[in-house]
Parts: structure tokens; sequence; C-alpha cells
């Protein structure tokens, strides 16, 4: 895959970068899009549990469009950037080290699942620089710096996951972190976070407010929605698209389509009768599945 530079002052470069020391160019394989997004980290030595709950966050929130940074070490880094690839939002690895020397070489094919499923690699170093210590802390600042927020899902009380949250907190990023079980070998890192002011982390609602974002759809109503969207025709889907990510009303579907206000309309109109699109009190919107029987409550 074709590898790009993205140096400071270049309009996609991410401006939390030019908050660290010398900001670095950056090496990129992927598109690198700036919408919401958050960090996900942990330790390598991550209990089935711990792993299973990032893997879980992280996909209930790429699944509601959020993209998933981390740094691609094994444990919790690797489960985020699994869930990430299970969603919309997907996922953004930054290395350690450069592109040409990945690092962990182990990584169980992650690296080129991420690629496969259009999602993101990028690094602060050149090409054939190899991962060092000081470059693991380094990498920390640059995945920091990013993002808004990060999130560390289990830590012991020293750790890299722990250097992260002190850069977040030198650039007065967000910071949640989830509690974990006392006698979690490796999870006591957390409460010395919460002391610092960490958000306790329950679920992907919990990191929708860390972000300042408003309450996620469930997970059933956004595989709902996508599945919705995938069997639309083309200018249909794209206008569904849109509302989906914040258009409320008809201006400003036209606008986020560049098409004439004629054209949509009479595609919003096929969407509204069809019952794809609902007009509410707050304006246009996806609608949401029926509760199954199943889940219904008897009379």
């Amino acid at each position: 895959m074709e590898t790009r530079s993205i140096a400071p002052g270049d309009p996609d470069y991410p401006p939390g970068l030019m908050m660290v020391d010398a900001p670095p160019v950056l090496r990129v394989r992927g598109p690198l899009v700036l919408g919401n997004r958050v960090a996900i980290v942990g330790t390598r030595k991550a209990s089935a549990e711990s792993k299973q709950f990032a893997a879980d966050l992280a996909a209930d929130l790429s699944v509601a469009g959020i993209t998933i940074w981390s740094g691609g070490a094994e444990g919790i880094d690797a489960a985020a950037h699994e869930g990430g690839l299970r969603g919309r939002g997907g996922t953004v690895v930054v290395m350690p080290s450069g592109l040409d020397r990945p690092y962990p070489e182990e990584d169980d094919g992650l690296f080129d699942r991420v690629l496969a499923s259009g999602s993101t690699i990028i690094s602060g170093f050149a090409d054939h620089e190899e991962a060092r210590r000081g470059r693991f802390f380094r990498r920390n600042t640059l995945l920091v710096a990013c993002v808004p927020a990060l999130v560390v899902v289990q830590c012991p009380f020293q750790s890299g996951a722990r250097n992260a949250a002190g850069a977040a907190r030198t650039f007065s990023r967000k910071i949640g972190v989830v509690p974990n079980s006392p006698w979690e070998k490796h999870g006591g890192g957390w409460r010395e976070e919460a002391r610092l002011g960490a958000k306790l982390i329950y679920g992907a609602r919990d990191v929708f407010e860390l972000l300042g974002l408003p309450p996620p759809p469930s997970r059933q109503a956004s595989l709902f929605q996508e599945d919705v969207l995938a069997g639309l025709p083309e200018l249909e889907r794209r206008i569904a698209t849109a509302i989906r990510d914040g258009a409320r009303h008809v201006d400003a579907v036209c606008d986020a389509l560049s098409e004439p206000a004629s054209q949509v309309t009479r595609a919003l109109l096929a969407l509204v009768l069809r019952g794809t699109v609902i007009e509410g009190q707050n304006g246009l919107a996806l609608a949401s599945p029926a509760p199954s029987r199943q889940s219904a409550v008897p009379p």
C-alpha cells in the first residue's frame, strides 16, 4: 500500500500534534480522517475479560461512528483495534516504530486486516526505524495529542498506559478509566487514575459523555441502520447517511451532498414514504427498528 507523508502545516495534519516537542512528519498508510475519535489503551498482559470488554467497547463506539485509536500492542491495544474494525468508525494504529519495521512483529495479521478494511496505520518515525524503549513513550505522546480523549481499560500502577494518561493530562485531554476488580494482578492502576480525576467508564454511553457527544444509538439500532443504508439507491443512501451523521433539515442535507434541492427533496420524500426517514420535533432522523416480540413486555 502507498505510504505518504503529512507534515505540519498540511491541511490534514492533526492539530494536536503542534503541541508536542518537535512535531513530526507523519508517515501514513490508509486514509486519515480526523472525525469523532478516542484512544483506548491498556496493558499487554490483560485478562481475557478485559480484552473482551475493550473489544466490545470499541465495537460499540465504532458502530456509532467513533474512530478507535491505539498503539497496536498485544493485549488491550490489539483488542481495541479489533473492535474498531467491527464498525464504520474503523481504527488507527499509532506505531512506536517506522512503518517498514512494524511492532510487534507477531501481530496475528492485525495490521494487514487494518489496512485491508480501509483503516489506517501511522508513525512519527522514519520508515526504517525499529521500536526502542524511548520510542514507546514518544508514541504515547503522539497518540494522545491526536485525540480529544483517552480511555484506559486495564493497567498496573506503573505501565505504558499510565504514561499515556500522564501525557493526556499534560495536553488537557479528557481521561476515562475502566474499574477493575481488586484481585486483578495487572489492573491496579485504575484507582490512581480515578483519584486523579478520570471518569469511570462502564460502557459506550460513558465514552460519549466523556467526548461531549449526544448518547449513542443502541448497537441493534446502529446495525439496523447499516443494513438499511446498504440496500438503498445511491442518492437515497447518501441522503440517509447525511441524516445519520447529523443533518436535521433539507438545507443541511443539500449542503452535505452538494446536490440540487429538487433532487434531494424527491429522494427524501421517497425515504419518508418508505419509512426509512422520519420527521420529528428535532428534524429528520433515521427510523429505529421495531422491538422484537421476544423483547416486548407482555400485557
